[in-house]
């Protein structure tokens, strides 16, 4: 494509089983369009000569040559509409248009296969780039969580009586300044009324 390498970072590549590989790829920034040319932003991209195993040819007079983009991009893209075409495929759409995900009728006897599946009926874009959802949480968050069970281990030693039967007594750990909670019992008994004959 002849374009303009912008640097070779090296990345360590994370796979499934705990396997951990390092490599360089040159780095290129490309221009997205949409067919229509409504819509267009800038992508920093990196190499790789094999993305996954074999896929399936698409038919070429739709598409002039197929790239894959990663998870940070395409979260970009997505416009949140979803069509299932069949039970094993759905088409999402993005800013570039419409993409088939999933599992194609074409089937090849081999003796194993490789599958990997994402489906997400609600999804919310933003949870993609949330760092908590990866288990990457901010250090001031998880001390504020520790303090908070350390002081509710000291409120449970504090509080826990034992009556004259011998069973222990425990107070439960209400939050400071919340507002009461709402008494249910009248809609508790109205529910009962509905299911008692008279």
């Amino acid at each position: 494509m002849k374009l303009k390498c912008l640097g070779e970072p090296t990345v360590t590549h994370g796979l499934f089983g705990g396997l951990k590989r390092r490599e360089n790829h040159e780095m290129y920034s490309i221009k997205l369009r949409n067919t229509e040319n409504n819509f267009c932003c800038n992508v920093e991209v990196m190499d790789q000569n094999k993305i996954c195993t074999s896929l399936p040819k698409l038919d070429p007079k739709n598409i002039e040559e197929v790239k894959q983009l990663g998870a940070d991009t395409a979260a970009r893209l997505f416009t949140g509409e979803i069509k299932n075409l069949s039970p094993d495929l759905i088409s999402m759409n993005t800013k570039l248009g419409w993409t088939v995900i999933g599992r194609s009728g074409i089937n090849k006897n081999n003796s194993s296969s490789t599958l990997m599946s994402l489906l997400v009926n609600d999804v919310n874009i933003s949870d993609l780039w949330r760092l908590d959802t990866l288990n990457i949480n901010d250090p001031a968050e998880t001390q504020s969580r520790k303090e908070l069970e350390e002081a509710a281990k000291e409120y449970f030693e504090r509080s826990v009586i034992r009556d004259n039967e011998g069973r222990y007594i425990v107070s439960l750990p209400w939050i400071h300044d919340h507002p009461p909670l709402p008494d249910g019992r009248k809609i508790a008994e109205r529910r009962l009324n509905s299911c008692v004959k008279p």
